[in-house]
């Protein structure tokens, strides 16, 4: 069977390539006719993660954010299991069809998520004894040497283990929060993983390369605590959970520029025009409308679907509003919507279903599962 490399760029917005600082990646693009197209909103990991691995949007695949609000318990959860899909992904499928299947991530929560009935799991939360062996220990997971520690395992195993034929690459956006296109820590971090990739492909010429990204990112500069904004104005028994929410709180703080608010029937419409009138604020849906626009499951939204601004973040504070430290870099809002997209040495044509999007990544593989 083909090789076949599939690289989830955590963070990887178009101004990142834009940058010049990845002339392989940027050959690459231009020779494969690559493209910019959108990530799905809300644009965090979760929700690009398993559209991208299952060739389908969120209204398929059930995964609206990184976390959600448990309706039986009034908890919120994270969406990072699982039984929380509603399809098979691809790397799945195509593991059942014959393909042995390898899934590489940063972060353990990719695992939990995408890692069912795969031949081959590694994270640098939980790497494997023989990869610590060969490659060395992984870097901290705060950090941007994780991701060239990814690419390097990719190659060891690519040599050692030719039982595996498709691989996974998932990245941190850590480095994407630390630092925007063109400053000094960001040049470095791409230039090394624009490396690291080349020497692997170069390896392997004749391998199907994949790759996108999940979003893209922006500098912030203010703060909005919903739930604490509303009950301030008397709207009473109001949940409001950031999209963005999901533990890895050094790269974000659990802060983003989207959101849902559960609220009564009674209160939704008084809510709907507090939250609308807020600085930072850009648009309210309710939740049908929310979900048919942005191809959502509704079962798993808010009553309301909160935009934020492109210099805004939602989440929970100390107090409803905060003025942010210099620096700050999140994501989660229709303005980290612009990421690449590329297929290399993949044959046959480009998918003509709507708008261009990045989850249409592996649809040139849903009906043929073991090629």
């Amino acid at each position: 069977m083909t090789l076949r490399l599939i690289f989830m760029i955590d963070g990887f917005g178009s101004d990142y390539l834009d940058s010049g600082v990845t002339p392989f990646l940027s050959h690459l693009f231009k020779e494969s006719g690559g493209e910019m197209v959108g990530a799905l909103w809300p644009t965090v990991t979760n929700v690009n993660n398993a559209a991208i691995a299952c060739a389908a949007p969120p209204a398929v695949t059930g995964i609206t954010g990184n976390s959600t609000i448990d309706p039986d318990t009034g908890a919120d959860r994270y969406m990072d299991a699982a039984h929380m899909l509603n399809a098979p992904t691809l790397l799945k499928t195509w593991s059942e069809a014959g393909r042995r299947v390898g899934l590489l991530s940063a972060k353990s929560k990719t695992l939990r998520l995408l890692g069912t009935g795969l031949e081959y799991l590694a994270t640098g939360q939980e790497p494997p004894a023989e990869l610590v062996d060969a490659v060395g220990a992984p870097p901290n997971i705060y950090s941007s040497e994780i991701n060239i520690w990814l690419v390097h395992c990719l190659a060891w195993l690519i040599a050692h283990r030719p039982d595996l034929d498709t691989f996974y690459v998932h990245t941190t956006d850590y480095p994407m929060h630390m630092w925007a296109p063109g400053e000094d820590g960001s040049n470095e971090h791409l230039r090394q993983l624009d490396a690291a990739i080349r020497d692997v492909v170069n390896v392997v010429p004749d391998a199907e390369v994949l790759l996108t990204a999940d979003h893209g990112m922006n500098a912030k500069t203010r703060a909005l605590d919903l739930g604490r904004i509303l009950t301030a104005r008397g709207v009473t028994q109001a949940s409001a959970l950031s999209v963005e929410k999901d533990g890895y709180v050094g790269h974000h703080r659990d802060l983003g520029g989207a959101a849902w608010v559960w609220v009564d029937e009674a209160q939704r419409d008084r809510a709907a025009d507090i939250i609308s009138s807020l600085d930072g604020v850009e648009l309210v849906l309710p939740r049908a409308e929310a979900a048919a626009k942005f191809l959502l499951d509704p079962t798993r939204m808010g009553d309301l679907a909160i935009f934020a601004d492109r210099r805004t973040v939602l989440g929970e504070l100390a107090t409803e509003t905060e003025d942010l430290a210099p620096g700050y870099r999140s994501h989660g809002s229709a303005h980290e919507a612009e990421v690449p997209l590329f297929r290399w040495n993949v044959s046959g044509p480009k998918p003509q279903q709507g708008s261009p999007m990045n989850w249409h990544l592996l649809l040139p593989f849903v009906d043929d599962h073991a090629r």
